[in-house]
């Protein structure tokens, strides 16, 4: 198998698989006798007299109910409470070329009744614009003419497949006003897919469909007709008239895909890149910088052309891009991939290049249309989608931008460009010393910063400590230190607050056996000391009726002012000794005697008195 064959093989393989050719495609089969489709059946009218005034005069029609009035409760043909009898007129008055006036008018009977009739247009009015909102496509359509078809010779089940397909949307100026049709500016279509099943399942071709501006409707039907006359049982219908919903975009993806299609010289199974997505692949290509690398150096900003702001990971993509690499993009809503497209556009346009942007949602295609307009760059634009897609729209288009002139690209101002790589590689150096490590700790400034953060957000307060001399640390000392600390937060449990602790204070590592026999006596001997002193100071303090103190400094404040009350004139220190010295007439009298003399000297002993009072 050649080169050529293998890709044909598998592109039409491709092709098929876009068709649906089963029943549960309404261009293959229309549900005309189901009560809950949405679709609005046309009766009593003639196919080529509704084309000539919809289609070819632009005239618009509304639509009439069934004869209520008329409905007989004992009828079994309208125990349906949606349908009513037609609206017949009293008579058949015809015009000059003999065409009944009901049919020349520009209202479509139908046999719903009124409610119904405004319940399913109403539906279909929604259902429409929704699918041009989000997909940018019409999708209803008027469907003129049909085949009355049979999969096979012993099938009695008959399915409609409509002929001729005429877009059109509902119109109406409020919700008390009647919905009109109308005519879109948009090519009719022929039923592409009966004809592809026809052909691969009958064996029959129908047909080619005549410009618009040639287009007879009898003419045409009648060739179809011509064309399944040897099959037993099927009919073309001309005058069944339908108001639906069809889909063709697949169809026209089939129909494109199709070598016989594509020009001499740029077939489509000849295309490199066809050949890779469909059989070969693709060879490696290493990225035009590696993940860790900065782009700067790769990018200068004299090459950006980028209309939108754009950040590094979009930036390479453009790049990439324009150096003319095929790559996939990915990445959830809100990453920025409509600017990058608006950025491709551009940079392609400033190249001189013609980009074609294809979107499933219209939505997409609205949102890089709308930034390319806001920055002035809607002139380059052709929309060629929804009600965009007409000849005429497309010719006024066209028109529109060749009078606008020939676009003058003006390259970047020397200074503009020279400002922006200075402020680009200031930023770079700012980063550069944000992530510089710095010896002996191997930490950057980053790091650091970035753990002060993180422990701020953990609501951790800053210490009211200072390390001794940190920036000396390495990273084993910060971990030998960190487990330091770890050690001594699991032991405070058992061992207490460390001030309060019997050994603080004391400079030992280890004690060996020896040692211990040596200070076994000291301790006993400084217990009896501590003993004694206790009891001192207990009988000091019961002495001059004070509270006895539990702390060497309160021992020394006491002894002062024992000593201060010793040395008080006219005093006997040994009736201070009396416990009831206080309470003495004798000794209260030679108070009284020493006051003034005790006055004079207060001074003298102020400094003493304030601790005193302090300490008490």
């Amino acid at each position: 198998m050649n080169f050529q064959a293998g890709v044909a093989s598998h592109l039409e393989k491709a092709r098929r698989e876009l068709l649906d050719l089963t029943i549960r495609n309404r261009l293959l089969n229309v549900p005309r006798k189901s009560k809950t489709a949405k679709l609005v059946e046309v009766q009593d009218e003639l196919s080529s007299e509704v084309f000539r005034l919809l289609a070819r005069e632009g005239k618009s029609f509304t639509f009439l109910a069934g004869n209520e009035s008329e409905i007989d409760a004992d009828s079994a043909d309208y125990d349906d409470p949606n349908f009513a009898p037609l609206p017949q007129p009293g008579d058949d008055e015809a015009d000059a070329r003999g065409i009944a006036k009901r049919h020349s008018d520009t209202r479509l009977q139908t046999a719903l009744t009124s409610k119904a009739l405004q319940k399913r247009l109403l539906s279909m009015f929604y259902d429409a614009r929704t699918a041009q909102e989000e997909m940018g496509i019409n999708v209803l359509f008027l469907a003129m003419g049909f085949l009355r078809w049979y999969e096979d010779d012993k099938s009695e089940t008959e399915r409609w497949a409509p002929l001729l397909l005429v877009p059109v949307s509902l119109e109406r100026q409020s919700a008390a006003d009647r919905f009109k049709l109308k005519s879109l500016p948009e090519d009719i279509a022929e039923n592409l897919s009966l004809a592809t099943k026809l052909d691969a399942e009958f064996g029959l071709k129908l047909p080619p469909l005549p410009d618009q501006d040639d287009l007879d409707l009898e003419t045409y039907f009648s060739s179809i007709a011509q064309s399944v006359a040897g099959m037993s049982r099927w009919e073309v219908r001309p005058n069944d008239i339908v108001l639906g919903f069809f889909s063709f975009s697949k169809l026209l993806m089939f129909r494109d895909l199709d070598a016989a299609n594509w020009p001499d010289g740029s077939k489509i199974d000849l295309n490199a890149t066809v050949a890779g997505l469909l059989r070969d692949g693709f060879d490696r290509v290493e990225g035009l910088i590696g993940e860790d690398e900065q782009i700067d150096p790769h990018i200068p900003p004299a090459q950006m052309v980028h209309v939108v702001d754009a950040d590094s990971s979009q930036s390479l993509v453009i790049e990439e891009v324009r150096r003319g690499r095929h790559l996939v993009v990915q990445g959830p809503p809100g990453t920025g991939k409509s600017q990058t497209i608006a950025n491709l556009v551009a940079t392609a346009v400033a190249s001189g290049k013609t980009v074609l942007f294809v979107a499933e949602k219209m939505a997409a295609l609205d949102v890089v249309k709308r930034r390319l307009e806001t920055i002035g760059l809607d002139a380059p634009l052709l929309e060629l989608h929804s009600h965009k897609a007409n000849k005429r729209e497309v010719l006024a288009e066209l028109k529109r931008t060749r009078d606008l002139g020939k676009p003058i690209y003006a390259a970047h101002p020397t200074d503009v460009i020279d400002n922006l790589t200075a402020l680009r590689d200031w930023l770079n150096s700012h980063a550069e010393l944000m992530m510089q490590k710095h010896q002996p700790s191997d930490l950057s400034a980053y790091q650091v910063v970035g753990h002060l953060v993180r422990l701020r957000d953990k609501g951790v307060s800053p210490p009211d400590f200072t390390l001794v001399t940190p920036e000396t640390w390495t990273r084993n000392d910060k971990i030998a230190r960190e487990g330091l600390v770890k050690e001594l937060v699991e032991r405070l449990p058992g061992i207490g607050r460390p001030a309060d602790h019997p050994w603080r204070g004391v400079q030992r590592d280890a004690i060996l056996a020896f040692d211990v026999d040596r200070l076994i006596p000291r301790i006993a001997a400084l217990h009896d000391r501590l003993t004694g002193a206790e009891a001192a100071r207990n009988r000091l303090a019961v002495a001059i009726g004070a509270e006895a103190p539990d702390s060497f400094e309160g021992c020394s404040h006491l002894i002062r002012l024992t000593e201060a009350l010793a040395e008080s004139p006219e005093m006997d220190p040994d009736s201070i000794t009396h416990p009831n010295w206080r309470y003495r007439l004798e000794d209260i009298d030679d108070l009284l005697k020493a006051g003034v003399t005790h006055a004079e000297l207060h001074h003298k002993f102020s400094p003493v008195l304030a601790e005193i009072a302090w300490t008490s």
